[in-house]
């Protein structure tokens, strides 16, 4: 049963509990991207573009390949690709 007066969960709360599951290999981090905290669950390194396209979606909450292109002038085709 769940107490009607508990804490609502902090920011703080989050980031220690992330840091606490380092020990068990590089599943989660919090990284900083533009003004906001994201958690990366995955073990892949972001690159430079996946970071500006992070920053790109927090306008919106997404992104579309026209919005990529436009923003960063980079090739169509290497948008499409993802790389």
């Amino acid at each position: 049963r769940r107490k009607k007066d508990r804490e609502a969960v902090t920011e703080d709360d989050c980031l220690r509990a992330i840091s606490k599951l380092k020990v068990l290999g590089n599943g989660f981090e919090v990284i900083t991207v533009g003004k906001k905290k994201l958690i990366r669950s995955v073990p892949t390194e972001l690159n430079k573009d996946h970071n500006q396209i992070l920053e790109l979606a927090q306008g919106q909450g997404f992104v579309t390949l026209m919005d990529i292109w436009s923003s960063y002038r980079c090739p169509r085709n290497f948008v499409r690709r993802g790389s």
